[in-house]
């Protein structure tokens, strides 16, 4: 499990923990941010190589404007080098950010990107070492982009699909899938006003 650290601050924090169940016990908790700044927001997933790989927000560079990091810890607990996920064009804060593994094991990243007062949802995913150029994937069910959206989930089923929701402040709460190499049409969960 993973957990945000907090010491009372705003402006700085101990960071993103993680503590690994072997059936009996935890194991001493680890400082996986390794943040200078505010870090908070943690998503974890694994992969079939039993990989862990966290996102999380932190303020520690960039002037202290939140960016979407990611990271991975193997079993035996060695940590890959922390790398910030790519902030889409014309964007300054990524934020909010929720990670899936797909059925080839590649790591598919959701996260808020921001430039106010616009907030949408992108996608990226890695494969062959790089992460792909950010897609806006918050979509009305006429395909309008969506902007005020704030929180989002994403899971990966049994079978290697990715499950998002997301809630935008205007339209209400949706729903896509990605499978096949592509995004569905937005489904309409919540509409405006029933909130």
């Amino acid at each position: 499990m993973t957990w945000q650290e907090y010491n009372g601050s705003f402006s700085s924090n101990p960071g993103i923990y993680y503590s690994r169940w072997n059936g009996d016990t935890w194991s001493t908790p680890s400082n996986i941010s390794e943040n200078t700044g505010y870090a908070d927001g943690a998503s974890i997933t694994t992969d079939s190589s039993r990989t862990v790989h966290f996102v999380w927000n932190d303020d520690s560079s960039s002037g202290g404007l939140p960016k979407a990091l990611y990271r991975t810890r193997t079993e035996a607990g060695s940590l890959s080098t922390t790398e910030t996920l790519p902030v889409p064009s014309g964007m300054t804060v990524t934020r909010n950010a929720g990670i899936a593994i797909d059925g080839s094991g590649n790591p598919h990243a959701i996260y808020t990107s921001m430039l106010d007062p616009q907030a949408s949802l992108f996608w990226t995913t890695k494969t062959g070492g790089s992460w792909s150029v950010p897609s806006l994937i918050s979509k009305d069910t006429s395909n309008n982009d969506l902007t005020r959206t704030q929180f989002s989930q994403i899971k990966a089923d049994a079978s290697g699909n990715l499950h998002v929701v997301y809630w935008d402040l205007v339209q209400g709460i949706f729903y896509r899938k990605y499978s096949g190499g592509s995004w569905s049409i937005p489904v309409s969960i919540v509409p405006p006003g029933s909130l």
